[in-house]
């Protein structure tokens, strides 16, 4: 599926960050098998789109993603009521600069938990069972398309995993160890938007 560019509007931003340096986070590689990025607390008005930390890892041909945030709530509230229909209205992305070129190109991939607002009403929920989780492919025309959906997610406390096996997608191949990993996320009510990325 395509995802129309207006609906990618509040991640135009995102080109830009991916202009930041290496120096600006912090990296481990372990044996070239885990990456670990610290971006701090306290730095995004949303606890539960404050990134902290994010670990890479590569075991069994699996790529294993965890993100810790300072918070996830039990439940939050999806479809507000300000926001129009097809707006996004939450995201938790890592992205994955494929072709290290600095910029969201094309063939770029990203793992990405998602809430777009198709239907008027609030509804409260916990996160897994009210969002959309996907691999992205970047595309030439600035829009991105569903290559496969993340079938194992899970959250314990403040974190969530992430288990993407590689025999999903031949494309997920091209991620490797030493490939440019960024943090995005964010929160959109209609009226207000609050947001983290790293590197900041």
């Amino acid at each position: 599926m395509n995802i129309p560019s207006r609906l990618l509007l509040s991640f135009v931003l995102t080109v830009l960050i991916f202009a930041c340096k290496d120096d600006e986070i912090t990296k481990v590689l372990k044996n070239c098998n885990v990456a670990t990025y610290s971006d701090g607390f306290n730095d995004a008005d949303t606890a539960f789109v404050d990134f902290g930390r994010l670990t890479v890892d590569f075991k069994d041909d699996t790529i294993v993603v965890k993100m810790e945030l300072a918070t996830i709530p039990s439940e939050i509230t999806f479809n507000n009521d300000a926001l129009a229909i097809n707006a996004l209205n939450f995201f938790w992305e890592v992205a994955f600069d494929v072709d290290q070129s600095g910029a969201r190109d094309a063939g770029d991939l990203s793992f990405i938990i998602s809430k777009f607002k198709f239907e008027q009403g609030e509804v409260n929920g916990n996160i897994l069972d009210k969002t959309q989780k996907n691999i992205w492919e970047q595309l030439d025309d600035n829009s991105r398309k569903t290559i496969s959906n993340l079938t194992d997610v899970t959250i314990a406390m403040n974190q969530f995993t992430i288990r993407v096996p590689l025999t999903i997608d031949e494309k997920l191949r091209s991620i490797e160890c030493d490939t440019e990993v960024y943090f995005f996320s964010g929160y959109f009510t209609g009226t207000k938007s609050y947001s983290d990325h790293s590197p900041n």
